[in-house]
């Protein structure tokens, strides 16, 4: 299904309106509008982890009410990495429950396990559903970020939260925390497996260029026809280019925010926010083949061809790509030969992948497509929950994956006949 801002790309103001999905085992569910009401008064970060962090207490064991949390202040402040004191947590939830976001259930003494909190949400509320992970939760996923947390707590510590490189404005670390995560939660309503291969690149995405000569390990031009197929083209893209926002997605995720705290420009926030997801690790890229440029007009309705690579993948089951495939067919075609993919580091040393580290990605298009096929760079979010929206989502995304690569075997068949 595609989203709004495909729809109305013709008028050039792509929305991407969060989804609903279905709460599963593991999972927790947020609203923007929730976060957004928080950050309609002068309130910290602190109150929007309370927020998140009592959501993601939220029990659906048979006969509890459908909102009920076993989360509480202690639970916040383990998961927050004990940023804050007890006091200070206490004062942000009862802040919580001064807004109509919690009410809490009957005190006295309480047990692991006991019902803290009913979180309240209208009936039309659009929700994100988020893994437990997040929230710091281990499990066979969590050691696939290269030794690093990559979680809330990793977050509301980065060193990169008042880092303003060239200091053409003024970050507090507790603003740069807040408009992390709206970014993050924004970045979450707006991806979608089957539609975009990830986010949606009209909200949020980077061009693929061609690399110069120099800057191609093969010597090679950035289009080269295909041996024995010359109606092929093999084409190397490279990635160096920034990621570009809509208008309309920084107007969207930054419009209701508060400024306090920043001199920022929303766009220069945007970016700020997004330098602390990814050096946490809270979002990765995909490299999206497509029919046609989606964020142009004439692209608006075009589907992913197959997604190239996702390097950083947490799970690498469901997040396949088709670079390999790529490459076997052109070293079986001997458009470029084995022995040029894959060279030694040094005499009797290991062999290597030949564009391993030179951010250049490799297709094989009908050259009378070549113009329209578009290689994007696009965002994916760590820890997107695993409800039937996403399984389904990625299920497309292998089955482009896997008729690209059947395309590419036929190809070859045809090369060598």
């Amino acid at each position: 299904m595609l989203s709004q801002a495909h729809a109305e790309s013709q008028e050039g103001a792509p929305t991407c309106a969060p989804k609903t999905a279905k709460q599963h085992a593991g999972f927790f569910e947020v609203s923007i509008a929730a976060l957004e009401k928080i950050s309609s008064e002068p309130h910290g970060s602190l109150v929007h982890c309370a927020y998140i962090v009592l959501n993601g207490g939220i029990d659906k064991s048979a006969g509890r009410p459908a909102n009920s949390s076993t989360h509480g202040c202690t639970s916040i402040r383990k998961v927050t990495g004990g940023m804050k004191g007890m006091s200070e947590i206490k004062r942000a939830v009862l802040q919580l429950q001064e807004l109509g976001l919690a009410r809490p259930v009957a005190s006295g003494k309480r047990f692991r396990g006991d019902i803290t909190f009913e979180m309240l949400r209208s009936e039309d509320e659009e929700l994100i559903a988020i893994s437990q992970c997040f929230l710091g939760r281990k499990d066979e996923f969590a050691g696939r970020i290269d030794g690093r947390p990559a979680d809330l707590s990793a977050l509301l510590n980065s060193p990169h939260l008042c880092d303003c490189a060239d200091g053409s404005y003024m970050m507090t670390a507790d603003r740069a925390r807040i408009d992390a995560l709206h970014t993050f939660a924004h970045l979450h309503a707006a991806q979608d497996f089957g539609a975009y291969a990830g986010v949606d690149p009209a909200c949020v995405s980077a061009s693929m260029i061609r690399p110069r000569a120099l800057d191609n390990p093969l010597d090679r031009e950035p289009e080269i026809v295909v041996n024995g197929a010359p109606h092929l083209s093999a084409m190397f893209r490279q990635d160096i280019q920034q990621f570009q926002f809509a208008d309309s997605f920084v107007q969207q995720v930054f419009g209701p925010l508060a400024t306090t705290g920043t001199d920022a420009t929303p766009l220069q926030r945007l970016r700020h926010a997004l330098k602390i997801l990814e050096s946490t690790g809270l979002v990765y890229y995909a490299y999206v083949l497509w029919e046609q440029d989606p964020r142009t007009r004439e692209g608006a309705l075009a589907s992913p061809v197959a997604t190239l690579a996702v390097p950083g993948s947490w799970f690498q089951e469901q997040e396949q790509s088709a670079q390999i495939a790529v490459d076997t067919f052109l070293s079986e075609s001997h458009t470029v030969p084995n022995n040029e993919l894959f060279q030694r580091d040094h005499p009797g040393g290991k062999y290597r992948h030949v564009f391993e580290g030179s951010g250049i990605y490799r297709y094989v298009a009908p050259r009378h497509l070549v113009p329209h096929w578009t290689l994007l760079k696009q965002l994916r979010c760590r820890w997107w929950a695993l409800t039937q929206d996403n399984k389904g989502g990625l299920a497309e995304d292998q089955r482009r994956i896997a008729a690209y690569s059947h395309q590419l075997s036929s190809w070859l068949r045809e090369a060598l006949a």
